[in-house]
């Protein structure tokens, strides 16, 4: 609940723009086992997890083995000074606030493409040994290869009474490791959980307790083989090059004249970007190359992905277009982006497009690309694309009545998941909230308010397209109300 003088608003979103999360399964997570034997305080034995190598100018002494440097331990009763309330199960772990001490797994689940990974921990000061304030641990998500560990993402947990304010219920922190994308070394690499102290000064001391340690998957993208169009490289010397590598021409039409006009398969390919400063330079290429598209009706490329339609997933397709500066389209000319299924008739059949046109808005000069994109409505089940290949075209709608002539320059194709729709809120004025969220091309979104929950007042819509937006409310007068977002996007074609 969000609380703005006398008003109470509530944001509710709905719309099924829902990124695809998976659990991953960390065995022994809530450091159940092994039980902690009846009457001992804690138990320096890990299930699942094992201790970091003692290191090497560590000195052993009395009790203080490296191997009771890290354990389980039960939580103690209701209403004891150090229970804690928000414990996963009935035991957690120990870990003490020493250089190098820390517990790891690596893990059955591999690194892979298109996903993003958070690693969750839950973490608080023993109450009965608390760390030093200054001290420090370590949260990673790693890999091994032949030369030991390769850390992918890290964050450091700073032990203080801002971040720790005494309490000894268990407080979230997480790293995250972003989208992997297909050249990424972690890639196929099984993935490796790290928690371990990094406290340098020998005089910061004292335990933390560590609770149910999260792993979430989070499918950001989809691999688009050959998306910037690297493959093959146009030989050396060539200005361009016909051949393009997992993309599909679209067939010659019956009425092209290959005799007058030339073949038809030169009406797409593959060019190399010129060195900078060199005429019909991009700024912006992605990488070394880009690809052709002749402004010609009945051109275009497109691809069968191995990835299927998903239920309640909205997928995003962005393509990078420029005019070509040596044969510019035509003003007006059109080119398109869509994403299509096959039926059963192996037909492929579009169901949502976005039109491009060439004009000087929306390409103001010939040196860097500009992204477009389209967005497939939250997919259903009912729907005859669920559960079909993910299908991408790029094609140009010149020909009559559309303009057409010219040469469109293509790049860099990205098809990823809308992440949740979520709202953002804030004060701007006393009589004044802003309401912003993420939006999706070709999405309405309209803003609603009721005191009442029967009836709704509609905001005027607003289109979005790809950016984030945000529209201002009056909260004058009612001086109280609930607001949802209600998002639709645009029918299918």
């Amino acid at each position: 609940m969000f609380c703005v003088k006398n008003l109470a608003v509530a944001a509710l979103v709905v719309a099924a723009v829902v990124s695809r999360a998976d659990n991953i399964d960390i065995p022994n997570y809530s450091f159940e086992q092994p039980v902690v034997p009846e009457g001992a305080p804690a138990y320096p034995v890990h299930v699942a997890w094992q201790q970091t190598p003692k290191r090497a100018d560590y000195v052993e002494s009395g009790q203080f083995t490296w191997n009771v440097l890290t354990g389980v331990f039960p939580n103690s009763a209701v209403g004891s000074a150090d229970h804690i309330d928000n414990m996963d199960g009935a035991q957690a772990a120990y870990l003490f606030n020493e250089r190098e001490n820390g517990i790891f797994q690596i893990l059955p689940t591999k690194f892979s493409t298109g996903f993003s990974y958070t690693l969750t921990v839950g973490l608080a000061g023993s109450v009965n040994i608390p760390p030093t304030a200054g001290a420090t641990l370590e949260l990673t998500l790693y890999y091994t290869n032949a030369t030991g560990i390769v850390p992918v993402a890290t964050s450091t947990v700073t032990y203080d009474a801002t971040t720790f304010p005494g309490s000894p219920n268990l407080k979230d922190f997480s790293v995250k490791v972003p989208a992997l994308q297909n050249s990424g070394s972690a890639n196929n690499q099984n993935i490796g959980v790290l928690i371990k102290s990094t406290s340098t000064d020998p005089t910061l001391g004292g335990v933390f307790d560590i609770d149910n340690v999260r792993l979430v998957a989070m499918r950001e993208f989809v691999m688009v083989p050959n998306f910037s169009f690297e493959n093959p490289a146009v030989p050396a010397g060539a200005p361009a090059s016909p051949v393009i590598n997992n993309w599909q021409k679209f067939p010659q039409p019956a009425n092209w004249n290959e005799a007058t006009s030339g073949p038809w398969t030169n009406l797409t390919g593959l060019f190399p970007n010129p060195a900078a400063g060199e005429a019909g330079h991009i700024d912006n290429v992605d990488r070394n190359q880009a690809a052709y598209m002749f402004a010609t009706e009945g051109n275009g490329l497109y691809q069968d992905l191995s990835a299927r339609y998903e239920a309640d997933a909205t997928y995003v397709l962005t393509v990078g277009f420029v005019g070509s500066s040596s044969i510019p389209p035509t003003e007006d000319t059109p080119i398109s982006i869509a994403f299509y299924y096959r039926d059963a008739q192996n037909q492929m059949v579009p169901f949502i497009k976005k039109k491009v046109r060439y004009t000087a808005q929306n390409f103001p000069n010939f040196t860097r690309f500009r992204d477009f994109s389209v967005a497939s409505p939250p997919i259903s089940p009912n729907d005859p694309w669920f559960g079909k290949n993910i299908g991408i075209m790029i094609f140009s709608e010149a020909g009559l009545p559309e303009p057409s002539g010219g040469i469109w320059d293509v790049e860099n194709v990205r098809l990823t998941l809308a992440p949740p729709l979520s709202l953002r809120i804030a004060l701007v004025a006393p009589d004044l909230i802003s309401v912003g969220w993420d939006s999706l091309p070709n999405t309405s979104y309209t803003l609603q308010r009721t005191t009442d929950f029967k009836t709704w007042q509609n905001f005027i819509p607003v289109l979005g397209d790809g950016q984030s937006t945000s529209i201002s409310v009056s909260i004058d007068e009612p001086n109280y109300g609930f607001f949802r977002m209600m998002a639709t996007t645009t029918p299918p074609l």
